[in-house]
């Protein structure tokens, strides 16, 4: 596809469901701040993907609609998954396949990344070749590890490039 401007990646896993509310307030206020700035700016509103996911990303919507984003952010709850650490990674790399060059993907989880999936280096490498950007909320680690929690608050911090966390 690669015309995404912003991806929205959500972790909808059952460890999410203290969280997932406020995540829904915050991707609405976000929404509709942007409304009003590309209003105010006359500007056309960014192409958004929203890219759940539980045991695999899914891409739920692309639109540019902000009352059909609204919808779709309203919408998500936290369900399933059970097993730690969560694909994280894989759903980044979702949502970077679908983002223009010099896009946005903002990450919402309290997860460790999967150990059997992609790789820090593997979304570091895919984000810098786009000069895509990475947003991370990480709320706390379900595994206790540490190390490579991919993606993870030292980690990202480090990163430099392109996957810069913001």
């Amino acid at each position: 596809v690669g015309g995404v401007d912003l991806a929205f990646v959500i972790d909808n896993t059952g460890s999410m469901s203290e969280e997932i509310g406020a995540v829904r307030t915050a991707l609405a206020q976000f929404i509709a701040d942007t409304v009003v700035a590309t209003v105010a700016a006359d500007k056309p509103f960014p192409t958004v993907a929203v890219v759940p996911f539980v045991d695999a990303p899914s891409v739920q919507v692309i639109s540019n609609n902000p009352a059909t984003l609204q919808a779709v952010v309203a919408a998500q709850f936290a369900s399933g998954g059970g097993d730690c650490p969560e694909p994280s990674n894989n759903a980044v790399l979702t949502a970077g396949r679908l983002l223009k060059k010099r896009g946005v993907a903002i990450l919402f989880t309290d997860a460790d990344s999967d150990f059997n999936g992609p790789n820090q280096a593997t979304v570091d490498s895919y984000f810098a070749s786009k000069e895509l950007r990475l947003s991370v909320l990480l709320s706390g680690s379900c595994s206790g590890l540490g190390g490579d929690s991919r993606p993870g608050p030292a980690p990202l911090a480090s990163r430099g490039g392109s996957a810069n966390e913001e």
